[in-house]
Parts: structure tokens; sequence; C-alpha cells
């Protein structure tokens, strides 16, 4: 077990990171469902409980740069989880939703979601659980003062 401390703490949060995304790729392997990389859960996610977005919207819900939405929009559209849908009032306009396919994957997803924050948080008390999110909520404002 890694003792973690102010020289690794970055390192540390890396390779929980690193840690995570094996463990989602190996069950989505398992569980047979191909095309999507643990970094694309998130857009399946807002997507899901916003409904149909265009990807201006994607693009601020999921903090990540414009080129990059767009890259992990077409690669979930080539394996039919999200469809572009053009905008009927303004036909520049691109909304993205997600599809029958991506809705059916949805229970797998979420129970491998919730084997991962269990086994994150075993042992951890509702009150260190509590101090542990403050603290996270805190050094995240910290870093977008950066």
């Amino acid at each position: 077990m890694i003792r973690v401390h102010r020289g690794n703490f970055l390192y540390t949060l890396n390779s929980i990171r690193q840690s995570l995304f094996a463990y989602l790729e190996s069950e989505l392997a398992r569980q047979g469902i191909r095309g999507i990389a643990p970094s694309h859960g998130d857009i399946l996610h807002i997507l899901d409980k916003k409904g149909t977005l265009h990807l201006h919207d994607l693009t601020e819900l999921s903090l990540k740069d414009k080129s990059t939405i767009t890259t992990v929009i077409s690669r979930l559209e080539e394996n039919g989880y999200v469809t572009r849908i053009r905008d009927s009032s303004d036909k520049r306009r691109v909304n993205i939703q997600v599809t029958a396919k991506a809705k059916t994957i949805k229970p797998v997803l979420e129970k491998i979601s919730d084997k991962m924050n269990s086994q994150l948080f075993e042992g951890l008390s509702a009150e260190e659980k509590n101090t542990l999110f403050k603290l996270m909520t805190r050094i995240s404002h910290n870093v977008d003062k950066l």
C-alpha cells in the first residue's frame, strides 16, 4: 500500500485512475461490451441524464475540449452508442443523443460503477467519506484557480 503524502499525491491520483480504468476495461471486455473506452463513460452518463444535447453543451458539461468531444462522439457513433441529429430549426447545429444500444448496456455500466465505488470506499466510515469529499472539493476548487 502506498502511503500518500505531498510528494506523491499527484502520482497516487494518477495511479488510482489508471487502476480503475484497467478494471473498467477488463469488466467491459468480460461483459462483451466493445467500442467504449473508460473515458467515454462520462459522455454517455451526461447524455443519459440530460437527454439530447448540442455538441457545445456536451463540451461544457463534460469539461472536455471540443476536439476531444468530437473524437469521442465519432467513436461512440461508429459503435452505435450515440447518434447525431441535425437541429430542425438550424441545420448547422448538430445534437447528440444516446441510442437504444447505449440504453441496453446502462445496467451493466451501473453495476460495474457500483462495484468500483463499493471497493473504493470499503472500510471507510460515513464521516471519513464526508471528510474525503470535502477535502477533494477544496482541492478541486484550488485547481480551478490555476
